[in-house]
């Protein structure tokens, strides 16, 4: 069999591209230095919106966080409710009646995590909206520091740090392929083309939201966080800018299941079906490329050795970009553990890339045991 020399000259071209963008994220996240986190003096007042659904299990955690925020300025928190029905709402009304800076807000004639939080928003008092979700856990210097750092740059969105706490091997494996989605925000953030983040540590202002939330798609029920980080790039002058502080960093725990692993990427990469940014675009299909070049070369491989060659050229250039990356995020966050699942995870990201963006073309979304379709109303 010869070699195709079309097609190794289109993966040599995705191999460059590729190359080229994870290198600029890693320079970028390496060279900014870390935020010091210093108390802002002027305290901006901030409302926390908690969007939630059957989250009754770890409600506790987070309100005994928020409570314990070391914040001189005015803030509130506002628990949204997205009809839940584990009586979880008992133990966000009980903490109101405790604190006169929480309150408790419950959806009624829409549905869906982005309806939540923009009914939050609504109730908001703050300037500075600053989001997380039920199941994270919060330093209690999180509000001050991205306070501070709101007060030094104000910038139109801030992107937080989320990190991934994994106790078993299959956790620490997702920690690691998270951390990288986390590092690669940070970099195109730093770098000037912002193409994604996580509602699970984010802020922005709530005049800029309301000011752009006719841009934001609203016929599917997820993605409030990612829809607006374009809506700012797009539509404003605005800074988005990621903020580099251990003091900033909110704790996620990994899913325990590997069907619910596999329903979380699926919702997280349906969203790019609606996606109409560039950068956004072009880095998601650099990574399918090369993950999907992997697995073309792989299996030319088992017809001619010849391929193989390309094949450890390939891999090998991918998986230095991607440590020197991903080693650069945790070693600033404590996760240096997590590199030793380096190895295995490069062996089997290439054909979990690929399963998943199969999947989440053929596969129904579902959020919380229940189905989010496109077209559902989503805002009140």
């Amino acid at each position: 069999m010869e070699l195709n020399f079309g097609l190794l000259t289109i993966i040599s071209g995705i191999l460059i591209f590729y190359t080229l963008t994870i290198t600029i994220f890693y320079n970028y996240f390496e060279k900014k230095p870390a935020f010091s986190g210093k108390k802002p003096a002027h305290f901006v007042p901030v409302t926390v919106v908690v969007p939630f659904r059957n989250e009754k299990e770890q409600l506790p955690y987070i309100l005994e966080d928020l409570v314990s925020q070391r914040y001189a300025g005015n803030y509130e928190i506002i628990f949204a409710d997205d009809n839940s029905n584990d009586a979880g709402d008992g133990l966000v009304k009980n903490a109101a009646a405790r604190h006169n800076n929480i309150h408790y807000i419950r959806l009624t004639s829409a549905s869906g995590k982005k309806a939540a939080i923009d009914k939050g928003i609504q109730n908001a008092g703050g300037e500075l909206i600053v989001t997380t979700d039920a199941d994270c856990r919060v330093p209690s210097g999180w509000i001050s520091t991205i306070a501070a750092f709101y007060e030094k740059h104000t910038p139109g969105m801030i992107i937080g740090p989320l990190i991934m706490k994994g106790n078993t091997v299959f956790g620490k494996i997702q920690a690691l392929e998270f951390s990288s989605l986390i590092a690669s925000a940070a970099g195109a953030a730093e770098a000037g083309f912002p193409i994604m983040c996580n509602g699970a540590n984010l802020a922005f202002e709530k005049q800029l939201y309301f000011q752009l939330k006719q841009y934001i798609t609203w016929d599917i029920s997820s993605g409030d966080d990612i829809f607006l980080l374009h809506a700012i790039k797009h539509h404003t002058q605005r800074n988005i800018r990621f903020i580099k502080s251990v003091n900033a960093a909110v704790t996620v725990k990994p899913v325990q299941s590997f069907l619910s692993f596999i329903a979380q990427r699926i919702r997280w990469t349906s969203k790019s079906k609606s996606y109409s940014d560039t950068d956004t675009l072009l880095t998601a299909y650099a990574v399918l490329g090369i993950n999907a070049a992997v697995l073309i070369l792989l299996g030319l491989s088992f017809l001619t050795t010849d391929y193989l060659w390309f094949l450890v050229m390939l891999f090998t250039i991918k998986g230095i970009v991607d440590y020197l990356l991903l080693n650069s995020f945790c070693r600033v966050f404590g996760q240096d553990e997590l590199m030793k699942y380096f190895p295995p995870a490069q062996l089997l990201h290439p054909f979990y890339i690929v399963f998943i963006v199969i999947l989440s073309l053929i596969k129904p979304v579902s959020w919380k045991e229940r189905k989010v379709r496109s077209g559902e109303k989503v805002v009140s």
